[in-house]
């Protein structure tokens, strides 16, 4: 995971190291920018209660709903962003200008990957209160810990496995190796959190729509939040997986977050 202005330099030099440049333009091409997310302990002072963070209470308005699952259980509020903290960032442009962003997500029980159900908030309102969950956990120490969000701007790349199929660019044998050896572990150094970029790992090959049906992934989904299994925000997906959260690109175009869809990743 590679910041913009290293990316471009590093894989040329890495694909011209290992006897393999026709692979950099490949690897170039397809890259997708994106919003890695940080996460850092929240300090003994200061208010944060409208920081971009993980757990706690969501900074939420009172006129907004808590959202639920289609089967009535109330989901779990899994992360915040503020997005006056991302408005001098180039893909701050695909968000709304003001206000924040919440992601809530089934994370206490998953039974299979078509039960992960998610709904991103956005909201405009200037006056916002902290909200407390609309239920309790039956593992208390299962609550997610609270973590504050820096974030930073990075490229994301395929593994090899997907790179074909969601680019139609066929590898030869000796550049699938060499992007597996050199490339394919490049963002697995720790707890991965992204907004925007691509779905870095393979998983089932479709994505689950809000009915828990299973679809075929097409580039008309634009990737809109990568969330990972870590230990410090106390959050575990299957078994130490990650969930992937999809948009319409055009429902991003008008900020309309009502209609996702969500892939799963699990060791």
């Amino acid at each position: 995971m590679l910041l913009n202005g290293e990316f471009e330099p590093f894989v040329y030099k890495l694909c011209q190291e290992n006897d393999i440049s026709s692979l950099a333009p490949k690897i170039v091409q397809y890259a997708a920018p994106a919003l890695r997310l940080h996460t850092i302990p929240k300090p003994n002072y200061g208010s944060f209660e409208e920081s971009s963070r993980f757990g706690g209470q969501p900074a939420l308005p009172k006129n907004v709903d808590w959202p639920k699952s289609q089967d009535g259980q109330y989901l779990d509020f899994i992360l915040q962003l503020n997005l006056q903290e991302t408005t001098t960032m180039p893909l701050a442009k695909k968000l709304p200008e003001k206000g924040m962003i919440y992601l809530f997500a089934d994370h206490r029980f998953q039974e299979d990957f078509g039960d992960y159900k998610v709904s991103v908030i956005h909201s405009s309102a200037t006056y916002r209160e902290l909200r407390n969950e609309p239920h309790s956990y039956e593992h208390p120490e299962m609550q997610l810990k609270q973590r504050l969000i820096r974030f930073a701007e990075v490229f994301t790349i395929y593994d090899a496995h997907r790179f074909s199929e969601m680019t139609n660019v066929q590898l030869t044998p000796e550049e699938e190796q060499s992007y597996q050896d050199l490339f394919d572990c490049a963002t697995c150094d720790e707890a991965m959190h992204l907004l925007f970029g691509v779905q870095t790992h393979n998983d089932s090959g479709g994505l689950y729509v809000s009915d828990g049906t299973l679809i075929e992934q097409t580039h008309e989904w634009q990737h809109l939040f990568c969330i990972d299994s870590d230990s410090d925000v106390n959050m575990m997906w299957g078994d130490g997986g990650r969930i992937n959260v999809y948009i319409k690109s055009e429902s991003l175009a008008r900020h309309d977050f009502s209609n996702l869809a969500v892939s799963a990743f699990s060791h």
